[in-house]
């Protein structure tokens, strides 16, 4: 073995081609860009639907904003589990 030489340069170095790291990473980056722009539009929605004149509860105007969202199956599914 010879001393002047480290043994790490005789090894190749086993690192990812970059364009095969960056697939994943656009691909989750979408994702998230995605998530946030249906979390906004959902939210908007909803807090104009809480945020309408009235004396109704915030469960009554959740309901009535799934039911105009087509969800009443799912406010009648909530419904009979109460």
């Amino acid at each position: 073995m010879d001393r002047d030489r480290p043994m790490d340069r005789d090894r190749p170095v086993d690192r990812p081609r970059p364009a095969a790291r960056a697939r994943p990473r656009r691909a989750l980056t979408v994702f998230k860009a995605v998530l946030v722009c249906v979390v906004l539009v959902v939210g908007v929605s909803i807090g104009r639907a809480l945020a309408q004149p009235g004396d109704q509860g915030v469960p009554s105007r959740l309901a009535d904003w799934a039911r105009d969202n087509h969800l009443s199956v799912v406010v009648d599914q909530v419904k009979e589990l109460r």
